[in-house]
């Protein structure tokens, strides 16, 4: 997000990322934990604590966000700043000190987030309904409020009381993107084409393979083989007992901080030719944009933010998330055969993310946004 501000020539001092106070910033303790066998140890323990310990997960939350808050309002109040651009920090953006105006900018919201994720569900109920307060403080007292979908948005107009009048969909951009060295225009023209009954390659990328039904994917790909197909399925995510099908390449749980491993996502994503995604729920959907950097379009399920993502029939296909797997076999087919009709989803796919779905559009349209507010150039 900053560099896309950036790009669209706005002057970015991140203050709020450096705002933990003392008392909270992490230890070496993590690094032992993370071993997974004291992982499950934890878990068990957290379990157990919840059964037995009065919950004071509300009053503890609301105290950490005052600490944060007042670090973040000394910052912002010592610096010469026009507005407050704030990244899903509902707390700081509720419980902040300042006169500047405020851009609350998020993804999800409490509500979504505390229903859809395990790991917010687990949570203790004074957390959950903490981070409920906080996401409707933080709706009321954003001057502009820029989620990325229109699920999002209705959620937020609809369980946290936002004015809907200053709620705008702003999609986010792809975080893995091509090289322009070896991934030119002319590359794009050469890129291959599936034909009726020869090679075609399918990729998932699922940090959550349950969530996101990596197990359907490899279904899909086994009806495409006995529809006379030589398939394939690409799969990058944790271990998961598809790594072991036949028509499965798996290529690991991969580290975008990491050149090879981004090298390796980015190899894979040029070797296939549709993206799938049939998750049970989805807030948002960075794979398929990323898939669409590359000219790939997507099948994903009709589900959250996804149909924000993937435009049905223009850029790729959402699916009834109840599709039984010849649906989703069937769907694929259409896609790809004839040659010419695959060719027009590539290339809307790969037109949407260069005109809308990358950072530096993220970037234009949030300083288009910041300026109605300070009436001049952030």
């Amino acid at each position: 997000m900053s560099v896309g501000l950036h790009s669209a020539g706005c002057e970015i001092n991140n203050v709020l990322l450096d705002c933990t106070p003392a008392n909270l910033r992490p230890s070496i303790l993590p690094r032992v934990a993370g071993k997974p066998s004291l992982r499950r140890a934890a878990k068990s323990f957290r379990r157990l604590s919840r059964m037995f310990l009065p919950d004071r997960s509300h009053r503890s939350r609301l105290k950490e966000m005052r600490s944060f808050a007042e670090i973040a309002s000394r910052k912002v109040q010592a610096g010469r700043f026009d507005l407050v651009v704030a990244a899903n920090m509902s707390g700081l953006v509720a419980m902040i000190e300042t006169s500047l105006p405020i851009i609350y900018v998020t993804d999800a919201t409490a509500t979504l987030a505390n229903a859809m994720y395990p790991s917010f569900a687990e949570r203790r109920k004074g957390e959950r309904d903490v981070a409920a307060e906080f996401e409707t403080l933080a709706a009321d007292r954003a001057d502009l409020v820029l989620v990325a979908s229109e699920y999002c948005r209705s959620s937020m107009c609809r369980d946290h009381g936002a004015d809907s009048s200053k709620v705008h969909v702003v999609p986010l951009g792809a975080n893995l993107v091509p090289n322009p060295d070896l991934d030119s225009d002319h590359a794009f023209e050469d890129r291959s084409v599936p034909t009726d009954g020869g090679e075609i390659e399918l990729v998932v990328v699922a940090a959550d393979p349950e969530r996101k039904r990596v197990g359907l994917c490899a279904a899909v790909a086994e009806t495409l083989e006995d529809r006379g197909w030589r398939a394939r399925l690409h799969y990058i995510g944790p271990r998961h007992p598809i790594c072991d099908h036949r028509l499965v390449e798996w290529a690991g749980r991969l580290d975008h901080d990491v050149a090879s491993d981004r090298a390796r996502h980015c190899d894979v994503l040029r070797r296939a030719h549709l993206a799938i995604l049939p998750s049970a729920s989805e807030m948002f959907g960075i794979a398929p944009i990323e898939s669409a950097a590359f000219g790939r379009p997507s099948i994903v399920s009709a589900v959250g933010g996804l149909t924000t993502v993937v435009q049905d029939g223009v850029t790729g296909r959402c699916l009834p998330v109840d599709t039984p797997v010849s649906g989703w076999a069937d769907a694929v087919e259409s896609m790809v055969v004839p040659a010419d009709r695959y060719r027009a989803y590539a290339d809307a796919a790969l037109r949407r993310y260069q005109e809308e779905l990358n950072w530096e559009a993220w970037g234009h349209r949030v300083k288009g946004f910041a300026r109605g507010l300070v009436g001049a150039d952030p």
